[in-house]
């Protein structure tokens, strides 16, 4: 691994100050980009995902602390479950299987891996309560298991294309979406469709909801596309609340811990800081020299982790 710290770079606005922090090259080749992040329960590691493995590394330093060997020939995702003792990664190989990795963290063990699909799996997601996990497919479909005993008890089959991204509304709902354009509610227990949300014009790359409120009726679903679009909506009543136009195409979203900002991660390298309320991008920020591919925000909310095929940048957010 190489690392080099930046010189500290100040970008001002009115109450954001954006630092590079530092930088690092991964011993990675050109076609295995960084694909998977996830920032441990205490925020002192991160865990990579790539073509080349699975990777702890520690955070802010981002210096290598371990390899982990994986069955997973491509990883496309990671995610840590809500009590923090689980790690599940997902991934498989395109056209063959998808499949899921679960992983005891305070171990560094992988428990058991299951296939799950007929296609890659793009995306895992936890319930709230993290009693169950469900699973995004290349294979169009969408699955549900309990996380006691690894079994499935619900599947999805709505999208008629390719399902990139998936994340639970509530402990029942869940939300999907892909390739067909499409967000779908369905019940997580039974597989029913609730309500299709059709307004992206094309592939539908990630979801993310917004810190929760008390109020469940505010909830509102961030989503990303092709089209080169950002969409908030209200998912729970099917309502586009508001849309920004990007001036590239966004691959990935994080909201910071107060609601008040969307970070999204855009094909031309850019880290862009969008304002919930007037839907403005506030900072646009050269992040890597290539499309970022994930990004993944400190558990303080301070920093955002910004990685690309070659490496990644740290980003603080200082109010």
């Amino acid at each position: 691994m190489r690392m080099k710290t930046w010189v500290t770079r100040f970008v001002l606005a009115v109450d954001v100050s954006l630092i590079w922090l530092s930088f690092f090259a991964m011993n990675l080749h050109a076609d295995a980009p960084i694909t998977a992040l996830a920032m441990a329960p205490d925020g002192r590691f991160v865990v990579f995902g790539s073509q080349q493995g699975i990777e702890v590394r520690d955070f802010p330093a981002l210096s290598l602390v371990a390899q982990w060997k994986t069955q997973l020939t491509n990883v496309h995702d990671l995610q840590f479950s809500p009590d923090g003792k689980t790690l599940l990664a997902a991934g498989g190989s395109p056209a063959e299987f998808g499949m899921i990795e679960n992983w005891n963290w305070s171990e560094k063990k992988c428990l058991n891996s299951i296939k799950v699909h007929r296609d890659v799996v793009y995306r895992v997601a936890w319930s709230t309560d993290g009693s169950h996990w469900a699973t995004a497919s290349g294979d169009g479909e969408c699955q549900v298991f309990e996380k006691a005993t690894a079994t499935r008890s619900a599947s999805y089959t709505g999208h008629s294309r390719g399902v990139l991204s998936l994340v639970f509304l509530d402990n029942d709902t869940i939300a999907s979406a892909g390739m067909d354009q499409t967000i779908r509610l369905w019940n997580c227990r039974t597989g029913e469709h609730l309500r299709t949300l059709d307004n992206h014009t094309d592939t539908v790359n990630q979801l993310a909801v917004r810190p929760s409120l008390a109020d469940e009726k505010m909830m509102f679903l961030g989503s990303i596309g092709e089209d080169r679009t950002i969409r908030l909506w209200q998912p729970l009543i099917g309502r586009l609340v508001r849309f920004a136009r990007l001036s590239s195409v966004p691959r990935c979203l994080a909201w910071t811990a107060d609601g008040q900002q969307i970070l999204i991660g855009c094909n031309d390298g850019r880290l862009r800081i969008v304002d919930f309320e007037s839907m403005d991008v506030t900072h646009e920020i050269p992040a890597v020299d290539d499309r970022i591919h994930e990004l993944v925000l400190a558990g303080d909310s301070k920093s955002v982790l910004v990685a690309g095929a070659k490496g990644g940048v740290v980003v603080e957010l200082n109010k």
